[in-house]
């Protein structure tokens, strides 16, 4: 009897084992092909028979190892890319394209074609979202409009082109919810959004809840500098009467019903497209979410790369707002695309509540992140926003950021109850953000990317010991002023402060701007900065940067501390009035070192250096001081020469200057000359003959390492 028990259960076994589902780590990573061309989600996904839409991509089990390829040229619309699943490490889950590096990237849209335009009135036509060839597509409406493939501009008054920018001045203030603007046009505003510049660091949006006559009511209390928002510049946005220029539109969610002002007649069926509003809410989404929202499906080990993510109604790639027990890590983005997002391009910052790796609830950006090679053009709000620690982001485009007349009625993301200092950073090209610093914004690299004409800051820092090495800048502060190209700010004081060692090495910084258009009079000189160095910073190594033609100073060290060797300015403090090429200031100021920097000046009215007396001060010595227009070139306690600060300091004993002098009038004589690449440049000095500022000869050519720089004399 024993023996027959045993026979059974050796059948019993043998047959669980023949049935038992195969481990799927030993089977080969499955490929499967995407068309929306070719495609049918009945197939089984081969590249023969590929499968058709995102919806079916979001189902799939996958697994390590296994890839996603979606079809180099071909369009999926208003399908949102939900990555759910995870890789380990060495076998990440791969979502790209075939063939693997094309140029015409698979296009991830969130925009529809719009039809069936009828004239409303003048040069006004409708179409309507819900009815005929658009009904479904358009969820909760549109949030931007697209013709022939160009965005398009909310309806706005003044108009874009108008005096200051586009911004009317406020007259007076009845009330602390109330503007009035004796230029107004009579219409009833309400349900319009009035965008208010507060300050120059930021700009208001308010929703118009009543009009009477030439004054405005507000949704919320006017929060301009001051409580007073008499002099400061706004316009309005959002309302179909605002619509007296060719390509400006309005949205009626009430009616379902699009306006177009359009001078050519009406639209072509599908010569427009609008962004799509896929969900009414104030959460995270992406064209391609990183991560299901709300539950514990954190993702790790995921590669996206090589898609052209367009036209969002949100962000182009983010992580969702909540994950619980679990950061996401190791997910790589590369060569990818964004354009036109409402907010931001990539957007990486997600709460992570009872977390399994003992952390406290905080925001997260996930670790071990690599965010390289991706050019975001045109997002509304940010370029790439990260609560990131111990990652990379490398060798990314960045361009035209918060541009104003691409703004929506959500303006640049501050919303509509907002008070000023809680949307101050809308516009950055790049932040790095804390919330527990241990866990967010601290040990990344920065390195090797290019952002061009960004709102607010170029690149925007609250954490620690990040590295911002051979970045290229060029014209921050675009739409906004009192930023950078490069600002660090911490809080509390300098032993407590979540910023610190920090290193910012060979980044060249061009045309910071301090944009002020509609500012109040007192407030209206450009105020940019090169590096902005503020509020308790604690020891930030400011290294080989090359810094030109920043409207203020050119770095400015204020209540914070760290060496500051071996930069080269040029030309900064071009606009306002005694700014200096380089500045310290405040109680808490160390200037632990001051070496080998060359600090030249082309604004009679400005220095070369300020310091300010509470500032404590380390060595200075080395530097070259150029101001052919002024040899009163520094400020400390009064202004002096170099020979008088020798004196004063007891500092720079080997420090020179300009051995020439120029009248007021007379050009400059110098130029400045930078490589902004990763190779070596030659560059071609034609027939000119120069000097260096030690007065030796260089002509023919001349040779600069990367991101490095040099100011040449043309030779008498």
């Amino acid at each position: 009897m024993s023996h027959l028990r045993s026979i059974f259960f050796c059948m019993v076994i043998l047959l669980s084992l023949l049935h038992a589902p195969v481990v799927r780590a030993q089977e080969a990573a499955v490929i499967y092909y995407v068309s929306s061309s070719t495609g049918n989600d009945s197939n089984n996904g081969s590249e023969a028979a590929p499968f058709k839409t995102i919806q079916k991509v979001n189902g799939l089990n996958l697994h390590a190892g296994d890839s996603v390829l979606f079809k180099c040229g071909d369009t999926w619309r208003g399908q949102m890319l939900t990555i759910t699943k995870s890789g380990i490490s060495g076998q990440p889950i791969i979502f790209g394209s075939y063939p693997a590096a094309c140029a015409n990237k698979p296009i991830l849209s969130g925009a529809q074609p719009v039809s069936g335009w009828a004239l409303s009135s003048g040069n006004v036509y409708v179409a309507t979202l819900n009815a005929g060839a658009n009904a479904g597509k358009f969820g909760f409406g549109v949030n931007q409009l697209f013709r022939n493939g160009t965005r398009l501009t909310l309806g706005r008054w003044p108009n874009v082109g108008a005096a200051d920018g586009g911004y009317s001045t406020i007259d007076g203030m009845p009330a602390s919810n109330q503007i009035t603007d004796n230029q107004l046009p009579a219409a009833n505003w309400t349900g319009a959004v009035a965008h208010i510049r507060g300050m120059r660091w930021y700009i208001l949006n308010r929703q118009v809840t009543a009009t009477a006559g030439k004054t405005l009511t507000l949704g919320a209390w006017g929060d301009c500098w001051g409580g007073d928002c008499t002099g400061w510049g706004f316009f309005i946005n959002n309302h179909l009467a605002a619509l007296d220029s060719d390509g400006e539109w309005f949205y009626d969610s009430a009616t379902h019903k699009l306006y177009l002002y359009s001078t050519s007649g009406a639209p072509a069926n599908g010569q427009v497209e609008g962004a799509v509003i896929l969900k009414n809410d104030d959460r995270s989404w992406g064209g391609v979410t990183l991560g299901e929202d709300l539950t514990g499906q954190g993702i790790s080990y995921v590669t996206v790369q090589n898609l052209d993510v367009r036209r969002w109604f949100r962000n182009g790639i983010a992580t969702p707002t909540n994950f619980a027990n679990f950061e996401p890590h190791h997910i790589t983005l590369k060569s990818n695309r964004i354009t036109d997002v409402d907010h931001t391009g990539i957007n990486l910052g997600v709460w992570v509540y009872s977390a399994s790796d003992g952390r406290p609830d905080g925001w997260r950006g996930g670790y071990g992140m690599n965010v390289s090679n991706n050019t975001i053009l045109r997002a509304n709000s940010m370029g790439i926003n990260l609560y990131s620690r111990g990652s990379t982001f490398a060798a990314n485009i960045i361009q035209d950021v918060g541009i104003i007349a691409n703004l929506g009625s959500s303006g640049m993301g501050c919303a509509f109850d907002a008070g000023g200092g809680s949307c101050t950073e809308d516009g950055d090209g790049i932040r790095i953000k804390i919330d527990q610093p241990a866990d967010s914004g601290n040990n990344n690299q920065v390195k090797n990317n290019k952002l061009t004409r960004t709102a607010y800051n170029g690149i925007d820092v609250f954490g620690h010991t990040n590295t911002l090495k051979n970045n290229v800048i060029n014209q921050a502060c675009f739409a906004k002023g009192d930023c950078g190209a490069i600002r660090t700010f911490g809080r509390d004081n300098l032993d407590a402060s979540p910023v610190h060692n920090l290193v910012i090495d060979g980044n060249i910084i061009l045309n910071t701007v301090g944009n002020t258009n509609g500012c109040r009079s007192d407030f209206d000189a450009q105020f940019g900065f090169g590096l902005y160095i503020d509020n308790y910073s604690r020891a930030v190594t400011i290294i080989n940067n090359t810094i030109v033609n920043s409207t203020v100073h050119g770095i400015l060290l204020q209540n914070s501390s760290g060496p500051v060797a071996w930069n080269t300015l040029y030309n900064n403090a071009r606009t306002y009035a005694y700014a200096a090429q380089i500045y310290f200031t405040g109680s808490s100021t160390i200037m632990s070192n001051h070496a080998n920097n060359v600090l030249y000046s082309l604004n009679p009215n400005a220095y070369t250096l300020g310091i300010d007396i509470e500032v404590t001060m380390g060595p200075s010595d080395n530097n070259a001081f150029f101001s052919p227009y002024d040899p009163k070139q520094f400020s400390a306690s009064g202004e002096k020469t170099l020979a008088q600060w020798k004196s004063y300091s007891l500092r720079d004993a080997n420090s020179i200057e300009d051995w020439f002098s120029l009248a007021a009038g007379d050009p400059p004589n110098s130029k400045i000359f930078y490589n902004d690449t990763n190779a070596v440049k030659v560059i071609n000095l034609g027939a000119t003959n120069y000097q260096d500022l030690k007065q030796t000869p260089v002509s023919g050519t001349l040779t600069l390492q990367p991101y490095r720089s040099k100011i040449l004399i043309i030779s008498p």
